[in-house]
């Protein structure tokens, strides 16, 4: 369910053109002019949830005062219950925005008010910062100095590149499977089967959506996600770069990191380039078992789970 006014908002900042340009930097022109347009309807329409949630509940209050002493007239029963449902829906707002601040999937209900959802909101900024990192026997500490070593760091993990010295001879060691059909342009139900498998919450990408988004707005931004997908078929990705950046985040492996190597990285994609891999994966999934053999799994997972013993 959307707050009134957020398809009209993503309908007029998606309806903009772009006379010459490929559908991977028409889509990326779009995704940004929509964030901005979210940005300033929030700001326009809801404002801050918290003061007006504060001035809500302090009328409630001085209602109920004043009920104490004498009869309320119709008029201030009627704005009474208008702003206890305005409450009311102001709190959930609240504490979708703190869960969404917290990050805990575990927490699936609970009172947005309450200390421990601000606390972990509040932890979590400060579990993230690291505020020095040594490297090589160097202690870094300016934001500038360890923004630098961590890149270089992993950058020389990630993107060593190398060349190979042998190669082997697929042709005869795969087995030939029918995999016709398997290489096609991907439809439109295809693309949505996998937008509704989406998961709605998980952390976003640089462009800040995620698969809620696609969800609600998809029969507005369909015809460009697909156009999209279309120009990637057709080996046109001369923008693809703009819709195929990534956020690096650093996961720590012990309770106190204080060297590169006691962090993990891992990476935020583009909300495009996801739905694009999962769209894939996706059209594997069905294949997998023509391709793979069952001893060729690095794990196997038995049909049937016994505590009998192996014999």
């Amino acid at each position: 369910m959307c707050l009134d006014g957020f398809e009209e908002a993503v309908k007029q900042a998606w309806d903009c053109h772009l006379p010459g340009a490929d559908a991977c930097k028409v889509l990326d022109h779009k995704l940004r002019k929509t964030a901005k347009a979210l940005q300033s309807w929030s700001i326009k329409i809801i404002g801050s949830v918290r003061s007006q949630l504060f001035m809500a509940r302090e009328l409630i209050a001085q209602f109920d005062t004043a009920q104490e002493h004498c009869l309320l007239s119709d008029d201030e029963q009627t704005l009474r219950q208008q702003l206890k449902l305005i409450s009311l829906g102001l709190a959930s707002l609240a504490r979708t925005i703190t869960r969404q601040r917290s990050k805990l999937r575990f927490l699936e209900e609970g009172d947005a008010n309450t200390k421990f959802f601000h606390l972990q909101a509040c932890h979590r900024n400060r579990k993230n910062d690291i505020p020095s990192i040594s490297h090589n026997g160097v202690w870094f500490s300016s934001d500038e100095a360890k923004s630098e070593v961590i890149y270089d760091y992993f950058n020389g993990i990630l993107g060593t590149p190398f060349q190979r010295q042998h190669t082997i001879e697929l042709e005869n060691l795969l087995p030939q499977l029918d995999l016709s059909g398997i290489d096609a342009c991907f439809s439109e139900q295809e693309v949505w089967d996998t937008i509704r498998e989406m998961p709605a919450d998980r952390a976003p990408g640089p462009d800040g959506f995620n698969g809620l988004f696609y969800n609600v707005a998809w029969p507005i931004i369909k015809q460009d996600i697909m156009n999209a997908m279309n120009a990637l078929w057709s080996l046109d990705a001369r923008s693809f770069h703009l819709v195929n950046d990534a956020l690096m985040i650093l996961l720590r492996k012990n309770p106190d990191p204080n060297r590169l190597k006691d962090f993990r990285p891992i990476a935020l994609m583009h909300s495009f380039s996801k739905l694009f891999a999962k769209c894939l994966a996706r059209r594997l999934a069905s294949r997998l078992k023509d391709m793979v053999a069952l001893n060729q799994g690095a794990w196997a997972v038995p049909s049937t789970i016994t505590s009998e013993p192996f014999s």
